[in-house]
């Protein structure tokens, strides 16, 4: 590969990155603002939210479920401290450390400190999130001990 190419490549692979990134911010900001048109302008049409709790199976949430639920999220703290992209092609990886304070839904305690994986595809140059997996961060203690002992 010519270096041309290698930075033509660099530079595309950077605006991806920003559209994914941009893409990502104003998603979450329509499901702050619980503006369901907003919000599923960004989502494909086959989109789900899977989520992991111990000691049970994977609770998905296909597009219209979640739609459903997003006029009762009410978030009233949110902060997302770090946010990961890696792209392959038409389909990028959103990585995100989250945390919020907020009511329960449907019983669920949506309050925490998450870790947000979203699976975002370009269809007709658009991004369009297709999933996102949630699940809760471990303690620093839990994480730092588990490091130390496979380290």
């Amino acid at each position: 590969m010519h270096q041309t190419d290698m930075q033509s490549q660099t530079s595309s692979q950077q605006i991806d990155r920003e559209a994914v990134l941009l893409a990502e911010r104003q998603w979450n900001d329509a499901i702050l603002r619980r503006d369901i048109q907003a919000a599923k302008s960004y989502m494909d049409p086959f989109y789900h939210l899977i989520v992991g709790i111990t000691g049970q199976p994977l609770s998905i949430f296909p597009l219209d479920a979640w739609l459903s639920m997003l006029p009762h999220y009410r978030i009233h703290e949110h902060h997302t401290d770090n946010i990961q992209i890696t792209l392959f092609g038409n389909l990028a990886v959103c990585t995100l450390a989250h945390r919020q304070v907020a009511d329960p839904i449907q019983g669920r305690d949506i309050s925490g400190s998450f870790m947000l994986t979203d699976i975002w595809i370009r269809r007709d140059e658009h991004w369009l999130i297709a999933e996102r997996h949630s699940s809760r961060l471990e303690p620093a203690t839990a994480a730092s001990t588990a490091h130390q002992e496979n380290g």
